[in-house]
């Protein structure tokens, strides 16, 4: 029990300290700083008013400004340090987060048979396990009309809104349509600095989104579909971050191509089924160099005179025809 709730309380101290509060709770000794330098000067200075001259005036305004001006430099420094190890720790948890994402996704990947049931999942893992306000996949019907498939988080940014592939109309003019039309990814830092997305600037303020990425989603080894994330705070999108959600989108891709690829095979399968049972033929299927006999239909049960599929399979072709060997009424032999 002690290493989880120390691990526990790591995390909420972690927690704590990449907050905004923070930001603002932890300076508060470099107002104490502040507070100790104007006691001194104030004791420093009770001590001369018994024998106050004027060269100790401008001596102790000299000194008083001095020390104003250490203090302050001081302050901003311990200040700036303090949101620089802030920013970067929460860079770090963004980053973790987002790689746990990464193995959520591919665990979802390899257990997961249907399509609309993945992209579903995709989109409900990235809003629990990253920082991330809204999470939506889409793809262009025929009229190039970006249509949503899975969506997850402020979903409700997405009600009565048309995106469009087509750079001839307004809806095709912001992230979504270039993404599709460049067939690489879009990175908005901020709606409100970005002239690309102002004209949805107002509606993302309305759902606290105030950045975004846009990131095309291969099947088959072809442009398929689009994935869309949103976070509330700008310029979050670094490098690495970048790299995972492009890691993300090949993920995703993937895990289409798995569907793809399953859903195939059991087509052939059926496919095969069929024809065995459908033919009066005699047919079976072999293993070789063994010659055991793997698969067979019921018409060859029926010619070589057995009752069921475990009669034959498992055993070796050569077992079962020389059992086979009889003489039929022309004096010849059926093998």
């Amino acid at each position: 029990m002690a290493p989880r709730a120390q691990l526990n309380f790591q995390q909420r101290f972690r927690r704590w300290f990449i907050s905004d509060r923070m930001v603002w709770v932890a300076p508060l000794f470099g107002w104490f700083f502040l507070a100790a330098i104007f006691g001194g000067v104030a004791a420093w200075r009770m001590e001369h008013l018994l024998a106050p001259t004027q060269q100790s005036g401008r001596v102790e305004a000299v000194m008083l400004i001095f020390l104003l001006l250490v203090a302050t430099f001081l302050f901003l420094v311990i200040w700036r340090i303090l949101v620089s190890r802030q920013e970067e720790a929460r860079r770090i948890a963004r980053l973790l987060e987002f790689n746990a994402l990464l193995a959520q996704v591919n665990q979802a990947i390899a257990q997961t048979e249907n399509e609309a049931d993945l992209l579903q999942a995709i989109c409900d893992l990235i809003i629990r396990h990253a920082d991330l306000k809204l999470a939506w996949i889409g793809r262009p019907d025929s009229d190039g009309m970006v249509q949503v498939l899975a969506s997850a988080g402020a979903s409700g940014y997405l009600e009565g809104m048309r995106l469009s592939i087509h750079a001839g109309i307004p809806e095709g003019q912001g992230q979504t349509g270039r993404a599709w039309r460049e067939g690489k990814p879009f990175y908005n830092p901020s709606f409100e600095k970005n002239p690309v997305m102002r004209p949805w600037a107002e509606r993302a303020r309305l759902f606290g989104l105030r950045s975004s990425a846009v990131l095309p989603i291969a099947r088959r080894e072809t442009q398929w579909a689009l994935l869309a994330v949103y976070h509330e705070k700008v310029d979050v999108f670094d490098h690495d971050h970048q790299a995972i959600l492009e890691e993300l989108a090949k993920d995703i891709g993937y895990g289409l191509d798995r569907i793809d690829l399953h859903r195939q095979e059991r087509h052939a399968i059926n496919l095969k089924e069929s024809l065995l049972t459908s033919t009066t033929a005699g047919i079976a299927t072999v293993r070789y160099p063994e010659r055991i006999f793997v698969q067979v239909n019921q018409a060859l049960l029926d010619i070589l005179g057995y009752a069921g599929e475990d009669d034959l399979i498992g055993h070796s072709t050569q077992e079962i025809f020389l059992m086979q060997q009889v003489t039929t009424p022309s004096g010849g032999y059926m093998r």
